[in-house]
């Protein structure tokens, strides 16, 4: 019997120490802000640049061309909105071109990121 009692107790503090170190463990990192995806990518201040950049070109999709035109938040938001850029350009990603350089991966980031949240501008 004194045995028994002896483990319980050495058991109990156990449990104890245990609760109390897992208790006062806290996470003190700041949460890292992502600048290539988060709530605050839109049209205006990171998508305009990107399709002014690598697809509103001339000969592409710049509105003088018979492609596509990307060259307004409307036209852009209208390929948004049907999932041609989400397949053209994060699924199958064949846009850019091979003959054109590919999107950085952050550029990639907040084009995908940018649809899922709902284009906004």
């Amino acid at each position: 019997m004194h045995s028994l009692v002896k483990m319980l107790r050495t058991y109990g503090c156990l449990l104890v120490a245990v609760y109390f170190f897992s208790t006062s463990c806290t996470n003190d990192k700041e949460e890292v802000f992502n600048e290539c995806c988060n709530d605050r990518i839109n049209y205006s201040d990171n998508l305009k640049a990107i399709l002014t950049t690598n697809c509103a070109i001339p000969s592409c999709h710049d509105g003088n061309s018979p492609l596509v035109a990307l060259n307004t938040y409307e036209k852009v938001k209208q390929k948004a909105d049907d999932s041609t850029l989400y397949k053209r350009v994060i699924q199958t990603r064949l846009m850019p071109p091979i003959s054109q350089p590919p999107l950085s991966d952050c550029e990639f980031e907040q084009f995908k990121c940018w649809l899922q949240n709902g284009a906004g501008n």
